[in-house]
């Protein structure tokens, strides 16, 4: 069977961009918000906490970031649609990632103690966001498969979606956990953001079909 490559279509160059810009906006999120938080730990105090207006000064700085970042994670993987093979696995993995944005959109709506905060919809937001991301690695994985274009990618992926799955396993054990449930947190989004950073890179580089995208 005939491997395929090495061009996508010129709506992947602009799915790659959004990749890169909600890694970006995930690392932002994490970083600003801490400097100004007081009692910072980074194995104690959870990610979503920076959202809660009455302990994190810039809360409303990680709100809008978290909800930027998960429209950019949509709106990436839905233009990096035609860069991978079609495959259902392609259709799983992306929609997840998808899933995984509009659960950030959550995250970010209904800030954790915040009014909005009904029903514990912040953790349900988390719950999703995590086990849909690392589901989204895993299954894209197989849609890379007999893909020149995803050479070297493949096996880090498989590795990403298994450290963000495991990260949210020692994150629900909370205090337990040998990372704490915010270390166990910030593993999980870095292994998801750096993988954000490698997905659009690679993608930038393959250079774009000169035509209209082949049928």
């Amino acid at each position: 069977m005939e491997r395929r490559g090495p061009l996508v279509h010129r709506a992947v160059r602009f799915g790659s961009l959004a990749l890169l810009v909600a890694g970006l906006l995930l690392v932002l999120a994490n970083i600003l918000p801490a400097l100004s938080y007081s009692g910072f730990s980074s194995t104690q105090t959870l990610v979503q906490s920076f959202g809660n207006p009455s302990q994190s000064p810039l809360a409303i700085v990680f709100d809008l970031m978290i909800v930027a970042f998960g429209i950019f994670l949509i709106l990436g993987a839905w233009l990096i649609w035609s860069g991978l093979p079609p495959r259902g696995s392609r259709a799983v993995g992306l929609v997840l990632l998808m899933i995984g944005g509009l659960s950030a959109i959550f995250l970010g709506g209904f800030p954790s103690g915040s009014p909005q905060d009904v029903a514990n919809l912040n953790g349900t937001a988390t719950t999703a966001f995590f086990v849909a991301a690392g589901l989204a690695l895993l299954i894209l994985t197989f849609a890379m498969l007999r893909d020149r274009r995803w050479d070297g990618l493949r096996l880090f992926t498989l590795l990403s979606g298994i450290v963000v799955l495991a990260s949210f396993i020692l994150y629900q054990q909370g205090s337990g956990s040998p990372l704490g449930p915010g270390g166990a947190e910030r593993v999980g989004l870095a292994a998801l953001t750096v993988w954000l950073f490698a997905i659009g890179t690679r993608l930038i580089r393959i250079p774009v079909f000169s035509g209209r995208f082949p049928k």
